[in-house]
Formats: C-alpha cells, sequence, structure tokens
C-alpha cells in the first residue's frame, strides 16, 4: 500500500487504520524515561514504519490509592499536521466503558479501544469503542499485547500468564 500522505482528521478510514496497525514498524528510542507527576507514572516512545510514518506508543499508569487498575497503553498516528490519532489504546479494568453507538456497558474488564471511522463521525472520538478481554490483567501485559497486535518490534514486554482461577 502506498504511503499516506495527509493533513488531518478527514483523511481516517477503516482500511487506513488497518494498514497503520499492520504495517511492521519499531520503537526509536527504547530507553525513553519515565515521567511521574500527581500519581501518575508516564513514558511515550517514538516509532516509525519503513513508509515514512510516525507514531507515539503510550503507557500511563495511576499510582493513587485504589487506582492500581488504572493503567492504559496505546498507539497513536503521528498525521502530517502533528495532530495525534489514537489507532488502539488496551485499558485496565478501573472502570465500566460504554459504548455508546451500541449503547452498552462492557463491565469492570481490561478492554481494547479500536478506532473507526463510525465513531469518529458520529461521536467525535474515533477510538470510543472498546471489547473486553481477558488476554492481560497488567500495564506489562497489554503492552505486550499491544506490541504483538500491532507488528511493533524493539521493546519488550511479557505477557500476563493465563489465570487458573477465574
Amino acid at each position: 500500500m502506498k504511503k499516506f500522505l495527509f493533513m488531518g482528521l478527514e483523511i481516517i478510514t477503516d482500511e487506513l487504520i488497518q494498514h497503520l496497525l499492520k504495517t511492521p514498524k519499531r520503537v526509536e528510542n527504547p530507553k525513553a524515561r519515565k515521567k511521574t507527576d500527581s500519581g501518575n507514572e508516564r513514558v511515550t516512545y517514538i516509532v516509525s514504519d519503513d513508509e515514512g510514518n510516525r507514531f507515539n506508543l503510550y503507557l500511563r499508569q495511576n499510582y493513587k490509592p485504589g487506582m492500581e487498575d488504572a493503567f492504559s497503553c496505546g498507539l497513536s498516528y503521528i498525521l502530517p499536521s502533528g495532530e495525534a490519532f489514537t489507532l488502539v489504546r488496551y485499558n485496565g479494568p478501573s472502570h465500566d466503558h460504554p459504548n455508546k453507538l451500541e449503547k452498552e456497558r462492557i463491565g469492570y474488564v481490561p478492554h481494547i479501544h479500536t478506532s473507526s471511522r463510525r465513531y469518529l463521525d458520529e461521536t467525535g472520538k474515533a477510538d470510543g469503542f472498546a471489547k473486553g478481554t481477558d488476554r492481560f490483567r497488567t500495564q506489562e501485559g497489554a503492552l505486550a499485547c499491544l506490541l504483538k497486535d500491532c507488528n511493533v518490534t524493539g521493546l519488550t514486554a511479557n505477557p500476563d500468564q493465563p489465570s487458573l482461577f477465574i
């Protein structure tokens, strides 16, 4: 597929989203430092592909008491305008996520947000849809899934062990 050169969100299609997720990508700064402020820890990695596309792979962890399950990791595409567009986001079970268009809540479970043109058009939030998953329980497990699912190399993470007692 040819390189996509666009200006803004109007160019986002489901085909583009799938292409960007599948194309091989590599982390350029695997030793990026974590930053801590107000009970949150964050790190952002710079990612690129052979087509010249750039991405941010980010990790966020809330360390406030009782919020240990509040974590997220995601992959954003950097549009030529410099705007970041979230392609996918892997969240912990800290909240009962609503899928607004389907009028459903998925419960307090780890979940994966996937962006779509439909959600962008109808809600203004492309990554508003999520599905529950049992593939991870921790931030590192979520990162391992993201690296595999999004074809990202240059960073390592250990997958969570399957639970025997679900």
